[in-house]
């Protein structure tokens, strides 16, 4: 009976025991979190060359579950980047590029470098109308830098750039301005090349004084031996095509009245540069102009030279004549030409004229014998000259002395003009 009884229980037992049986545990793997959208904390940052960042990158959301990121560079000679650090390169601008997924952030890096100082040439010179070009040198070259550019005396010299031009003759000083770093050069401004510097110091009618300076060469020679080309006073032109064989421009016949721009074909029938009192010697449009020098465009010299070249005034002549501190002037042979050599003995400068002569007509007279230039004065008044003449510089030889002087001639004759700047 006792057996039976324990049996049941043990029966019972294992019954109760497979219906309270535990439930399978649960899966606990955490949920996938979509990443949104990626960008930086700063839109853009500033470092120095060789200088480290490291870039702040946001996720969203913060909990997304793949955050892998692969980074680039736009520019690794300015920037680089790994990891998300970035190393300055060189000086400029770099957009760093962050890529995860299917989203991409950029930052703006500029690598800025420190500038410690800024050179120039001590020293410079160039001809007056003449330009060169002063470059900076930055200490380290590649420092980042805006640079300024002044001159002490823009009447001497201007600047722009690093750019220089001649204005006058002189000295005056450049600077270089960089930060807080600045740099000198001297600039010496010489007479405009094709010049010679007779240490002429003129003063004009309102007082003010200038430097003169006279062409080495007469207009359209290539030498100061060579003669040049020959001009009536007030043309700009030759009335030739060429000398050798001797051609006439069109409308042009010889130097006389009937070739001559400035009348309508006679020493009586001026149409330009007239004084109103001769009224018999006009044949223009109106009244008598009064005009007693060249204008700027009837000035051979400065048409074709142009800058501040001209032709010289009388008042110029007469100075050239009576240079002070012995001054040497000599009638010699320079080759197979003979002229006058004009020398500063202070300085050694030499001025020479040859005697190339005038056109009369068609033939070219006094060559070798006479040196004769147009001045820009026309008519001055007096007893013999009349409104139809002009202002000549001449030397002439002579076996036994040498005259020299200013003197009046027909414009329409050709004259070599000797040019002339400030």
């Amino acid at each position: 009976m006792k057996k039976l009884i324990a049996l049941a229980a043990f029966i019972a037992l294992f019954v109760g025991c497979k219906k309270n049986e535990p439930a399978a545990p649960e899966d606990k793997t955490p949920a996938t979190v979509e990443l949104k959208g990626i960008s930086f904390a700063e839109e853009s940052v500033s470092i120095e060359k060789n200088g480290q960042k490291a870039l702040s990158l946001v996720f969203t959301p913060a909990d997304a579950t793949d955050k892998s990121v692969t980074w680039l560079t736009s520019n690794p000679a300015v920037a680089t980047v790994s990891d998300g650090i970035v190393t300055g390169v060189g000086a400029g601008q770099a957009d760093i590029s962050a890529k995860a997924g299917v989203y991409t952030a950029t930052c703006k890096v500029t690598v800025t470098v420190t500038l410690k100082g800024i050179q120039l040439v001590k020293e410079i010179s160039l001809c007056r109308d003449e330009t060169a070009t002063l470059t900076a040198t930055l200490d380290p070259s590649d420092a980042t830098a805006d640079i300024t550019w002044e001159s002490s005396d823009e009447t001497v010299v201007t600047v722009k750039d690093g750019e220089l031009t001649g204005v006058g003759v002189g000295t005056a000083t450049v600077t270089a301005k960089a930060g807080n770093f600045k740099a000198e050069c001297s600039v010496t401004i010489l007479p405009p090349k094709g010049a010679v510097d007779l240490g002429m110091e003129l003063t004009r009618e309102d007082g003010t004084t200038y430097k003169l300076y006279w062409a080495e060469c007469n207009l359209g020679a290539e030498k100061p031996e060579d003669y040049g080309d020959y001009y009536a006073w007030g043309e700009v032109e030759p009335y030739y095509s060429s000398q050798d064989p001797l051609t006439w421009k069109n409308g042009k016949t010889g130097y006389d009245w009937a070739s001559y721009k400035w009348c309508n074909g006679a020493s009586n029938k001026l149409t330009k540069y007239c004084l109103k009192a001769n009224t018999d010697c006009w044949d223009g449009e109106g009244s008598p102009d009064g005009k007693t020098a060249l204008d700027p465009e009837d000035d051979a010299a400065h048409v074709q030279l142009g800058g501040k070249w001209r032709m010289p005034t009388v008042k110029e002549m007469d100075a050239l004549l009576n240079l002070k501190g012995n001054e040497d002037y000599t009638w010699e042979e320079f080759g197979e030409v003979n002229g006058v050599r004009i020398t500063r003995k202070s300085t050694g400068a030499v001025l020479l004229l040859p005697a190339a002569g005038y056109y009369e007509d068609t033939s070219v007279l006094s060559a070798k014998f006479t040196c004769q230039y147009w001045s820009s004065t026309g008519f001055l008044g007096g007893a013999y000259m009349g409104p139809y003449d002009a202002i000549v510089l001449f030397f002439w030889k002579n076996a036994t002395l040498m005259p020299s002087g200013t003197a009046y001639d027909p414009r329409y004759r050709g004259f070599s003009i000797r040019p002339v700047t400030e």
